[in-house]
């Protein structure tokens, strides 16, 4: 009971201020609630398992997040654009965007197609997807933030492109890319000379998407607030 009625009051007392006017969503709820993601797919999932369930014969793989999902499918098309249509009719205003091909498809950040790899062995292929709207607006370096904090962006994205290759020659184009795109962003030569050097190799792939992190629990949780800015750091007070 207390968790329905935490949901209800996330969902029906959300007030925001626009043109002057304090104002009550009344569709929806606040972008950003911490609660939204698991809201959004607790309700895709009621929404939509019956009719999946229809078509349980034909769906060989159904991945889903949140409003992103892959499908495996094996069946006419014809019966394919029935569950398309059977969706689109859930509900007011719902329509679901998709592409169909025997070759390639697209999940979250992942592209996987057909290539070298699934002629040799059978297993598809993986490289990156990026949206075309993406613009690469990576912090300036020029931001007051520590140095630590640029190094792990770069150590991130790195880390993140080599899971998502398959192909070594596709990591190393994605590499570079985007190094001049930090170089874009103001990032010194020296600095990503050696942020770059201590990212892993292309060759341990195996072990970055096998590799589980396990954080002791110690059954409290602490948290941390500090004011930070780049000129407070240069006078190593915290050394005095």
């Amino acid at each position: 009971e207390f968790l329905c009625a935490a949901v209800a009051l996330l969902l029906e007392q959300n007030y925001c201020i626009f043109d002057g006017i304090v104002r009550r969503q009344t569709t929806g709820f606040a972008t950003g609630a911490s609660a939204g993601a698991s809201l959004a797919h607790i309700f895709l999932y009621e929404l939509t398992r019956e009719t999946f369930a229809a078509f349980d014969d034909n769906v060989r793989l159904l991945k889903c997040y949140i409003d992103d999902g892959l499908l495996v499918w094996r069946g006419p098309l014809d019966r394919l654009e029935d569950l398309f249509a059977a969706l689109d009719s859930l509900t007011p205003g719902m329509r679901v965007t998709h592409e169909v091909s025997l070759f390639t498809a697209v999940f979250l950040d992942c592209r996987f197609f057909k290539g070298p790899i699934w002629t040799a062995h059978r297993r598809l292929d993986v490289c990156l997807y990026s949206k075309p709207v993406n613009g690469y607006l990576y912090k300036t370096f020029d931001s007051a933030a520590p140095l630590s904090q640029y190094k792990g962006v770069v150590l991130g994205e790195l880390i993140r492109y080599i899971k998502r290759s398959s192909c070594p020659l596709a990591y190393m184009a994605l590499s570079r890319l985007f190094y001049l795109r930090l170089r874009d962003r103001g990032y010194p030569p020296r600095f990503l000379r050696e942020a770059f050097g201590s990212a892993p190799s292309w060759f341990a792939r195996p072990r970055l998407l096998s590799h589980a992190t396990q954080q002791p629990d110690s059954g409290r949780l602490r948290a941390l607030v500090m004011p930070y800015s780049r000129e407070l750091e240069r006078t190593n007070l915290a050394r005095v």
